[in-house]
């Protein structure tokens, strides 16, 4: 895609730029005849930027174009398989939740040494988090207003009671990546 002759022609550019910058660093015009050699100097770097820019575009713009047809390509599949997922993911959720349900009636119905834990579908893992339920807005403190839900979570993980919310442990499914 680049030829030699792009490389040769940018590389020459490049040092040719080089050079005039560090003339033109340290040269300030100071003749009528230095300022119209600055004029037409400035008229030539101009010129050649928007040359090098339409050569750069010349190689990017079909580059650009290719890239939108391939995505445009491939995101119908890509969005199909993300609700799948997505899908799966809540149907795991529902099989892990009756799954707890089930376990929790186990557990009430026999000795809680002799109950089993629940064991999660391949592929998936459990794991304990906290429903946060709100009792009584009023007695919440102010330092969790506008619910602060982050340090909700902590203060539910950490097992420190705030005024006004219960939290409810509750388990949830997430993908580990195993075997399908």
């Amino acid at each position: 895609m680049i030829t030699e002759e792009i490389k040769a022609l940018v590389a020459g550019t490049q040092e040719e730029a080089a050079e005039w910058v560090s003339f033109f660093q340290s040269w300030t015009p100071g003749t009528e005849d230095e300022r119209e050699h600055a004029a037409a100097a400035m008229r030539e770097v101009h010129d050649r930027l928007k040359a090098l820019e339409k050569r750069r575009k010349n190689i990017t713009d079909p580059l650009h174009k290719a890239k939108r047809e391939v995505d445009a390509l491939f995101r119908p599949a890509r969005e199909l398989l993300e609700r799948a997922k997505a899908a799966l993911k809540a149907g795991l959720e529902r099989s892990a939740a009756a799954q707890l349900h089930a376990y929790e009636q186990a557990v009430e119905a026999v000795e809680p040494v002799n109950a089993i834990p629940p064991t999660p579908a391949p592929g998936t893992s459990l794991r304990w988090d906290h429903e946060i339920v709100v009792l009584d807005e009023d007695k919440i403190p102010k330092e969790y207003w506008c619910l602060d839900w982050s340090a909700l979570r902590i203060a539910a993980k950490e097992g420190r009671d705030v005024p006004g919310v219960r939290f409810d442990p509750v388990q949830k499914v997430s993908l580990t990546g195993g075997k399908r």
